[in-house]
């Protein structure tokens, strides 16, 4: 801002100092000046123009001064109120100077004072709201600009902490009980081994690929969480039942990466998995978007965060899109999310 301010200061100048000039003939011409008057023109221009300077830049300096003390998005009625004080009390002060030294110059004595003197306060004040005010309004939106793009960052920034916590809470668990199966399917089954392993690389992949993105293709999304129900069915065995179905047309849309990852990881992590209790997955697309639903069958005792749900949720709202929907009744968890054009 001080930067600009100086670097604006000679159209500044040429713009008040001739306001300043029009403003004196408009009072000359008011006031009818006799003609012994114009012998002291030469003191009366360059003081005119002088003062007008002085009341336009101080209040300019006001501004900058209370951007930094009262800033308009956290203080906007008392800043105005303020700011509109000291700016009339500044242009009054700056206006009434002349006079208070008139003694100094013989051409004052015949001049009416009050007159000048409220004149100079009137033009003064008509020249501080529509010059300095457009300079002041021009930067307030030019700050208002910028504190929304810092906004903006900030919440892209939180965006993008929040989901490393997410990956952060679920790789090591997810990890853990991958590398446990793969011990024993290496031992067992080495070709299941080597198939698992591969599954494994393509999950990790994915998440590396798309850790910075806020969305992906729906078709992306949808081979990684193949190979992500592969592994954690060859941990379960039929004890978990996954299907899918999902329109083809719907591969081109967009959601945020790792969202049905999510919702998988989620409902086994609350739900009993077991062969009298299998847990029934289903994941259903259409044009609204997809819905991810298990039978209910909760754990009693469950440490959770409940960063999953929420972490999707925030997601969703950053993307300026519509809300995530969860339905709960007595045997069944259902979530909703919306698909998005990109």
């Amino acid at each position: 801002m001080k930067a600009t301010l100086i670097r604006n200061f000679f159209p500044r100048f040429v713009i008040v100092s001739l306001f300043s000039l029009a403003a004196l003939f408009l009072f000359g011409i008011l006031l009818d000046f006799p003609g012994r008057y114009a012998a002291n023109l030469w003191i009366i221009i360059p003081a005119y123009i002088l003062f007008y300077n002085i009341a336009s830049e101080g209040n300019l300096l006001i501004d900058h001064y209370l951007d930094k003390k009262l800033p308009w998005f956290l203080y906007a009625r008392k800043r105005l109120v303020i700011q509109v004080v000291i700016a009339l009390c500044w242009t009054f002060l700056i206006t009434t100077i002349p006079f208070l030294i008139r003694s100094l110059f013989t051409f004052h004595a015949e001049i009416r004072y009050p007159a000048f003197v409220l004149f100079t306060f009137a033009t003064g004040t008509v020249f501080l709201i529509a010059f300095n005010g457009i300079y002041v309004a021009n930067n307030f939106f030019r700050n208002w600009k910028t504190s929304l793009l810092e906004i903006e960052n900030l919440k892209q920034e939180k965006l993008k902490s929040d989901y490393k916590l997410l990956q952060d809470q679920i790789n090591p668990h997810f990890l853990f009980n991958s590398l446990s199966v793969l011990m024993s399917e290496i031992k067992h089954d080495p070709d299941v081994a080597y198939e698992f392993t591969k599954k494994l690389s393509d999950v990790y992949r994915y998440i590396l690929q798309n850790k910075n993105h806020q969305t992906v293709k729906l078709q992306k999304e949808l081979q990684s969480v193949n190979a992500f129900i592969y592994l954690h069915k060859i941990r379960l065995g039929d004890k978990l039942r996954v299907s899918v179905s999902i329109p083809e047309e719907l591969h081109e849309k967009w959601l945020p990466p790792m969202t049905l990852q999510v919702l998988i990881e989620n409902a086994i992590k609350h739900n009993i998995v077991s062969e009298t209790k299998p847990l029934e997955i289903s994941i259903k697309g259409d044009s609204e978007g997809i819905t991810v639903q298990n039978n209910l069958q909760e754990k009693t005792i469950i440490d959770s965060t409940q960063t999953g749900l929420s972490n999707i949720k925030m997601r969703y709202s950053l993307l300026g899109s519509k809300n995530i929907k969860i339905t709960k009744t007595g045997d069944e968890f259902c979530v909703f999310v919306p698909l998005l054009d990109e």
